[in-house]
């Protein structure tokens, strides 16, 4: 299987092309991450993990996935969450997230999560649809009520 799963339940990133980078790819790819990330990579029955806290950051490691061809974009992400995520990004985020569908960086996208997303992680998904990284999603597990009618479908700024 070659792919890109991401388990937001488990807050892992799997890249499941049997092989974890060399150390230094890794530490070059995830440095511009937060201390408090503390990015691991190990595996399991072969199958390589980026192990990461919370869940916006995926979007860079998604990101570099992408340029480095292990993950296709668009991709589509299923993860299993009590909570949707799925939250419109700020209005305030508009114009970061237009910049970097025209020129993507690993650092506008590390910048983007940093001072633009919500701590609380509830912007990402659609936040990571409007910049290419994903396509469609299903997220299963919620149990959040409120609202759950307008997360049903989203349409980004392609359609």
């Amino acid at each position: 299987m070659s792919g890109f799963e991401i388990d937001t339940r488990l807050e892992a990133a799997i890249i499941s092309t049997g092989e974890t980078m060399d150390t230094q790819s890794f530490v070059k790819a995830f440095s511009l991450l937060p201390e408090s990330e503390n990015p691991k990579q190990t595996s399991v029955d072969g199958v390589p993990y980026i192990l990461h806290e919370d869940h916006r950051w995926v979007l860079p490691i998604v990101h570099f996935a992408q340029q480095q061809g292990t993950l296709p974009k668009p991709c589509t992400v299923i993860m299993f969450d009590r909570h949707h995520d799925a939250l419109d990004p700020p209005h305030l985020a508009q114009d970061e997230l237009k910049r970097l569908r025209i020129k993507p960086s690993l650092q506008g996208v590390t910048s983007l999560c940093a001072e633009h997303l919500r701590r609380i992680d509830d912007d990402w998904l659609k936040a990571g649809m409007e910049l290419g990284f994903f396509g469609d999603a299903a997220i299963l597990g919620v149990r959040e009520d409120f609202g759950a009618a307008k997360y049903r479908l989203y349409t980004d700024h392609v359609g």
